[in-house]
């Protein structure tokens, strides 16, 4: 399995991107996350995990996790990034596939974002996805990851109309599965979905799949700022 595991030096951050009052500076990342105990950083998921997603203008084309992966990297020493996700991976893939070598790795922490996969696909039952998420998420708690899952975009606000109606209800019993699971393994759960900007249709790519560069940027603060709250509420 190739996996990806450059950190990414980000270039220097355009005025547009500056000046997003919900993007985080490097300044206010360092702040949020100094002093904070991780050095094995790796990623699990699907496509929007693995960061796929349109470029948006004014923004540097840099993923959630490769955001993410940098923030930490400033404010540690020996920092490692290792993003196994992969395009189409449902949450049964992700568990059987990228669960094993992530693993091996021994993180200390993991993000996950799955299931998305799973709501695209002609049959769904969610029953089976919960219990793909859970198993991934116990057996990374259990080897003393600190495990962040995730809640992404507003879909069902950005897109009423009627023919998505079934997807957003499938999207909907995945976010419900997921805010559970959180809640009763204690994870760093990253609620994008309420954000102020979720439902702002500048967040999906062409393909309505994915999200753009600057979600990307939104996202990887949102969860910098669930990251920090998590060490605050440790003491840190």
């Amino acid at each position: 399995m190739e996996i990806a595991t450059e950190i990414p030096q980000l270039p220097e951050i355009p005025d547009v991107e500056a000046q997003d009052p919900y993007v985080l500076s490097p300044a206010e990342e360092s702040e949020l996350l100094a002093g904070h105990p991780w050095s094995r950083f790796a990623v699990l998921g699907d496509s929007i995990a693995k960061g796929m997603g349109d470029p948006t203008e004014g923004y540097v084309t840099a993923t959630l996790a490769g955001r993410v992966a940098a923030a930490l990297a400033r404010e540690r020493n020996g920092v490692t990034y290792a993003n196994l996700a992969r395009h189409r991976a449902k949450a049964a893939d992700i568990r059987d596939s990228q669960l094993g070598p992530a693993l091996e790795l021994e993180p200390d922490l993991v993000a996950m974002i799955g299931g998305g996969n799973d709501v695209l696909a002609e049959e769904f039952d969610i029953a089976p996805v919960r219990a793909a998420i859970d198993d991934i998420v116990v057996a990374l708690t259990d080897a003393g990851a600190t495990v962040v899952t995730y809640e992404t975009v507003d879909f069902p606000r950005a897109f009423p109309d009627p023919a998505f109606e079934e997807f957003n209800r499938r999207l909907m019993d995945l976010y419900a599965a997921t805010r559970v699971i959180a809640r009763e393994r204690g994870t760093v759960h990253v609620d994008i979905y309420r954000e102020p900007w979720a439902a702002e249709r500048y967040c999906f790519s062409a393909d309505l799949q994915h999200p753009t560069m600057r979600a990307q940027a939104l996202a990887a603060s949102a969860t910098i700022r669930a990251l920090g709250e998590h060490l605050r509420k440790d003491g840190r």
